[in-house]
């Protein structure tokens, strides 16, 4: 991961933000196309009520809690002085995502960068 300082893409670099804030929202907008083009909207409703919905939002906030917990931990055992939390925060939400998809565990390898 970079810290942000040579210009490597990182949210640092000045001139790559506005880029990739509209490569973000590009990526949005098509997961959300697809979503509605492929869901049959009319089932999810008939299945989906106000109690999951409202579990599913109560959900939310221990599970960020937890994750804070986790990079925080991941921050001080990393090195001596501890990485910042929001560098150890972003590493740790980027290994999550990417055990979804990447056989093996082998995302333990980006948090340790």
């Amino acid at each position: 991961m970079g810290d942000g300082t040579a210009g490597d893409g990182t949210a640092g670099d000045g001139a790559a933000g506005p880029r990739y804030a509209s490569l973000r929202a590009l990526f949005a907008l098509g997961v959300a196309a697809a979503f509605l083009l492929l869901t049959d909207l009319e089932s999810l409703a008939r299945h989906v009520d106000g109690r999951l919905l409202a579990a599913v939002l109560v959900a939310q906030g221990p599970l960020l809690l937890s994750i804070v917990f986790v990079a925080q931990r991941h921050a001080i055992l990393l090195r001596d002085p501890p990485v910042p939390l929001v560098l150890a925060f972003k590493s740790i939400v980027l290994a999550l995502g990417l055990n979804l998809v990447v056989p093996g565990r082998l995302s333990d390898l980006v948090k340790a960068s």
